[in-house]
C-alpha cells in the first residue's frame, strides 16, 4: 500500500464526508495530511467539499483540490460551483480570547484549554488533552462564565490548578503536538475539526513557555515528580 493510500484509509468516515460548509475546517485540522484528505474526498465522491478548498482554500491542499475536480470531471460526477458569500459590513463585535495550562498530571497528561467569548455571549471553548507527541481528546462546546470555570475545576486532578496563559501560546502547544500526531499516522480525534477555528491565528514568531519567560521553566518530568509528592 502506498503512503497516500494509507494516510487515506486513516481517515474516519467523519471526514471523508465532511460536508462542504465544513471543508476549510477540516484541511485545517489535519494539517500536513490536507492533500491526503482531498484526494480520500475525489475518491469518495464528495465533490462538494472538494470545490470549496479548490475556491477557498490554501497550499497544497488547494492543489490537490483542483487536480481532483479534473479527475471528477473525467468521471462524470457533476462539480457545482460553491455558493459565493457576499462581503457585506457588519457591526464590529468585541471578541475576548482566554486560554488556560495544566501542568503535567501523573500520568503526563496536559491539559489546555482556549475560549473564546464574543460580548455578551456564551464562550466557544475547547478542551485538548496532551500526552506526549500525541492529542488523546478534544472537547468543544459553548460554556456560560461560571460553566467554564466549573468545567476547569473538573478537569484537573491531585490539586493541579490551571495556569493562564497567553491565547498565542496555547495555540502553538496544540499545533505543534498535532503536527507531531499527524507524523506518527495516527488519526485526530474528531473534535480537532469542531476546534479548528479555535486554533487560529498562531503567533507571528514563537512564543517561549510561560515559566521560561520567568527563567523558571518547568519540565513535563519535574511536574509530573511534583504532582506525585503532592
Amino acid at each position: 500500500m502506498s503512503e497516500s493510500t494509507q494516510d487515506q484509509a486513516s481517515f474516519d468516515e467523519t471526514l471523508i464526508s465532511t460536508p462542504a460548509e465544513n471543508a476549510l475546517a477540516a484541511v485545517e485540522a489535519v494539517g500536513a495530511r490536507a492533500p491526503a484528505l482531498v484526494d480520500a474526498w475525489v475518491r469518495a465522491g464528495n465533490a462538494a467539499a472538494v470545490a470549496v478548498v479548490a475556491e477557498r482554500g490554501n497550499g497544497p491542499a488547494r492543489k490537490a483540490a483542483r487536480r481532483g475536480l479534473q479527475v471528477l470531471g473525467a468521471r462524470g460526477i457533476r462539480v457545482e460551483a460553491p455558493p459565493r458569500i457576499a462581503s457585506l459590513p457588519s457591526p464590529a463585535v468585541e471578541t475576548t480570547t482566554e486560554a488556560w495550562l495544566v501542568p503535567p498530571d501523573p500520568t503526563g497528561m496536559v491539559l489546555v484549554v482556549i475560549a473564546t467569548r464574543p460580548a455578551a455571549s456564551r464562550a466557544r471553548s475547547a478542551f485538548f488533552f496532551l500526552r506526549g507527541d500525541f492529542i488523546e481528546r478534544v472537547t468543544v462546546g459553548e460554556l456560560s462564565g461560571r460553566s467554564l470555570k466549573d468545567a476547569l475545576k473538573r478537569a484537573t486532578t491531585v490539586g493541579i490548578e490551571a495556569v493562564r496563559v497567553s491565547p498565542g501560546y496555547a495555540r502553538q502547544r496544540v499545533t505543534e503536538t498535532r503536527d507531531r500526531h499527524v507524523q506518527r499516522g495516527l488519526p485526530l480525534p474528531l473534535g480537532m475539526t469542531s476546534a479548528a477555528e479555535l486554533l487560529v491565528p498562531l503567533p507571528e514568531t514563537p512564543e517561549p513557555h510561560p515559566l521560561d519567560t520567568e527563567g523558571l521553566e518547568l519540565s513535563d518530568e519535574d511536574a509530573r515528580d511534583l504532582a506525585q509528592r503532592s
